[in-house]
């Protein structure tokens, strides 16, 4: 049994102060107890639930920043980074591909991910060629996230399994299957697919208010990958209308050019109040701060979607925590209560000090305990690349 303790924590009910933790030795929390002495391991900051990253494309890491130019006459959109992305992915073999992996995984944790479900679909090598092991890609996926201490890539299918899916992504899409089917992307879903709290919709930008009403009624989590989703200029989803109608959402860093789950609910919101121009748009129906209240429906909608129990510090929850930086010049002297609307909406590049996955620190004082070595692989590769482009 390991005992931690902090000045400040977010529990279910709310934040407390001086809290201590036990947690067993399968990293999950034994008890939870507000108003102790200082006891066991001191955490240096005021404890959150870590976020669990429901959508990523761990490759598309190295794509950040490559994207940007355009030619005379052409309208980029989603499209033509698509065809990128794909050309990108004629050079990457199994080796390079578990080193983008780890280093975007070394990333994730550092930013405040506990966990991550891998949306993978790459199954052959540069030539097109089929490995010899068809999961030889999804195994280097597991390695990078063993090396990164993320514990596990939920990307096996097994009875009872979460099941993703992207759709109404893009409006092309929307019109493709209204033409195959007569049905919108989500309509179709809701009616054909059996829909309920197993499901996760990624993306589900271009909805009708009955699709928004039908999916927050089904049970299932909409996957927003915010961030990804306003650099690929896809649009705007409906958070208002989903949110007021009881829908779950969780985030996620899918194509990874930003790796931050505090970027991605910032993000969230500002979309909205750039829709209804106005603010707090998301806010919770009680005296919840913002920022509090789209962290606890995150990280609950993430735990779903990954079918873990994490995303809240409660006895029987695994230890995945993050620790913010209290005494980051955006967080210090903050009331417990604004904390997370400061290192969501403000000046914090990143406001994380620790992490802890199942109940062990990997992050101490901002640095991954692996990150020198990961980065070092990572740039080896990104040299082969250049160097076969």
């Amino acid at each position: 049994m390991t005992q931690w303790w902090a000045p400040f924590a977010l529990r279910p009910d709310g934040w407390a102060r001086d809290v201590s933790l036990d947690v067993d030795a399968a990293g999950i929390i034994v008890s939870v107890e507000a108003g102790t002495a200082r006891v066991g391991t001191c955490l240096q900051g005021a404890v959150v639930p870590a976020m669990p990253n429901l959508h990523s494309h761990a490759f598309q890491r190295a794509l950040a920043g490559r994207t940007g130019k355009s030619a005379p006459g052409r309208d980029d959109s989603f499209w033509t980074w698509r065809q990128a992305m794909y050309a990108f992915l004629d050079r990457v073999d199994g080796e390079a591909f578990e080193a983008i992996a780890a280093q975007a995984y070394v990333e994730m944790v550092k930013s405040g991910y506990g966990a991550v479900a891998e949306f993978h679909y790459v199954h052959h090598d540069p030539a097109g060629r089929p490995y010899a092991d068809a999961a030889e890609l999804a195994w280097r996926l597991v390695a990078a996230a063993r090396t990164a201490e993320l514990d596990e890539v939920v990307a096996m299918a097994r009875p009872g399994a979460p099941v993703h899916i992207h759709a109404a992504e893009q409006t092309r899409e929307v019109d493709d299957c209204f033409a195959w089917s007569g049905m919108r992307p989500v309509e179709w879903l809701l009616a054909k697919a059996h829909v309920d709290a197993r499901w996760c919709i990624v993306h589900a930008t271009h909805m009708t208010e009955r699709e928004t009403a039908g999916l927050a009624a089904s049970g299932a989590v909409a996957g927003l990958a915010l961030t990804t989703e306003a650099d690929l200029g896809d649009g705007v989803f409906p958070g208002s209308a989903f949110l007021h109608a009881g829908g779950r959402f969780g985030v996620g860093s899918d194509s990874n050019t930003m790796i931050s789950p505090f970027a991605e609910l910032r993000q969230f919101e500002w979309s909205q109040r750039l829709r209804a121009r106005r603010r707090n748009v998301l806010s919770h129906v009680d005296d919840t701060t913002i920022g509090t209240a789209l962290w606890s429906r995150a990280t609950a909608g993430g735990a779903q979607a990954v079918a873990r129990r994490t995303g809240a510090i409660a006895p029987g929850m695994r230890a995945d925590l993050v620790v913010l930086d209290t005494d980051h010049p955006a967080l210090a002297e903050q009331r417990c209560e604004d904390l997370l609307d400061a290192a969501i909406f403000g000046t914090a590049a990143s406001p994380v000090r620790d992490v802890l996955v199942g109940g062990e620190r990997v992050v101490t004082a901002g640095r991954h305990r692996d990150e020198d070595a990961v980065f070092a692989r990572y740039r080896a590769a990104m040299v082969r690349l250049r160097s076969s482009a």
